[in-house]
């Protein structure tokens, strides 16, 4: 996942654009299936969950979402694919601020 800065936080009310990239077991670019984000609080309460699609435009493998957060703290971000049936995750946090 990529943040839209380097400090790995965005400002409140601001659009920060998520990013996930699936690879293979030979490290290859690969669309999983059924691609979920979900986000949740600083106590793991969920507070957002969706099913991505595939674009056809985008670099295979690639998935984003654009989220708007609303509240001021750490959120945790939860990427999950299915590859060849095996669940495959990463999770990372995103840091919102008030400034």
């Amino acid at each position: 996942m990529t943040c839209s800065n380097a400090n790995n936080y965005v400002q409140r009310g601001n659009t920060v654009r998520l990013i996930a990239r699936f690879k293979d077991w030979d490290d290859e670019p690969i669309n999983p299936g059924e691609v979920k984000i979900i986000i949740y609080d600083r106590r793991w309460n969920r507070l957002f969950d969706q099913v991505l699609t595939s674009d056809p435009s985008s670099e295979v493998g690639r998935y984003h979402f654009d989220y708007i957060p609303d509240a001021v703290g750490v959120f945790y971000i939860e990427w999950q694919g299915r590859l060849d049936g095996q669940p495959s995750l990463y999770r990372t946090t995103l840091t919102v601020r008030d400034l």
